[in-house]
């Protein structure tokens, strides 16, 4: 894992712009098509960067937004078992919801694609494992 952390700041500076770039990453995993799901934080820009693709130096989809217009969730239900952790990174009318979902019987780990509040798509990371994941704790901080 520490392999990895150590690849994505150098493809992740490229994408934040700034060599000074502090990312800190949220979130990363490799879908079923061999794709790559990132949630980075440059906190000295108060900046979310959600990235998609099979190259993070070329991604197929970025969206970067302001800390104030992305939101988080985390929670945990004893009643129903349950642990859902969340960010969601607004485009017009679409959303797009990193999460983890840990049920007695479901686990669900990837994106979710919402356009006006249906959803289009949910894009899984391989094997419902994220390779690398704050979200937890990045959720918690942003719901405060």
């Amino acid at each position: 894992m520490m392999k990895l952390k150590r690849l994505l700041v150098p493809i992740l500076l490229g994408i934040m712009g700034s060599a000074n770039a502090q990312v800190q990453t949220i979130f990363h995993c490799n879908t079923k098509n061999n794709k790559q799901i990132f949630l980075g934080f440059e906190p000295n820009t108060n900046t979310v960067t959600y990235a998609f693709g099979k190259d993070l130096n070329h991604p197929e989809m970025m969206l970067q937004r302001n800390i104030q217009q992305v939101r988080g969730e985390s929670h945990y239900s004893s009643a129903e078992g349950a642990t859902i952790n969340v960010v969601d990174i607004p485009n017009g009318n679409a959303l797009y919801s990193v999460q983890e979902l840990y049920t007695q019987n479901t686990t669900e780990v990837g994106v979710e694609v919402t356009q006006k509040g249906k959803r289009i798509t949910f894009v899984s990371c391989k094997n419902n494992k994220p390779n690398i994941s704050n979200l937890e704790s990045f959720a918690s901080e942003l719901s405060q």
